[in-house]
């Protein structure tokens, strides 16, 4: 074993351990050398009581108050919810408000707890037969043209025009033409 220099004494490990009791039961007591009388007994704890059983770190006490439910009241009617869900309904709606900070933590709490990747696409496209994309299509266009006939043509100075060939004057609100008081 090697040996550990610290300064003003020494303090040997292993072969040298019992090499060092024999000299603390001579009487020499120092540093890494307590008195044998003092020493912990083979099999006896430096800590015989231990923790206590039941006694809480600070993780458990920390998810115990959030998750204990209080009542509070939502537009106008009693509602129990727990304290994290509270915490974070008045983070958003503080964040709502305006509040820079508040919608900072939101935004960072949010993309903490949201995941990274965007969900699987599937592998191959949805592969339809081609009468069915035409029928489907006919049809749409039908309830297109059923629905808003009026919106086909558009009136420029009296006159129609089709869509593809929309002029300026066709573009402008009604206000900005001429021939509207």
């Amino acid at each position: 074993m090697s040996k550990i220099r610290r300064p003003g004494a020494e303090f040997k490990q292993g072969e040298d351990a019992a090499a060092s009791e024999v000299a603390a039961s001579a009487g020499q007591v120092g540093y890494g050398k307590p008195p044998v009388h003092s020493r912990f007994q083979p099999g006896q704890s430096g800590n015989p009581r231990g923790r206590p059983k039941g006694s809480l770190n600070i993780r458990t006490i920390y998810l115990r108050a959030l998750s204990s439910r209080v009542k509070v009241t939502v537009r106008g009617r009693p509602r129990y919810m727990t304290r994290l869900e509270l915490a974070i309904e008045q983070l958003i709606n503080n964040a709502a408000k305006g509040d820079l900070k508040s919608l900072a933590a939101m935004l960072r709490l949010y993309g903490d707890h949201t995941p990274s990747e965007p969900p699987p696409q599937p592998e191959a496209p949805l592969e339809l037969p081609d009468d069915l994309v035409a029928e489907l299509a006919e049809a749409a266009l039908k309830a297109v043209q059923r629905a808003a006939p009026e919106q086909n043509s558009t009136e420029v100075s009296g006159e129609v025009a089709d869509h593809g060939d929309v002029t300026r004057s066709a573009t402008r609100p009604a206000r900005d033409r001429e021939d509207q008081p």
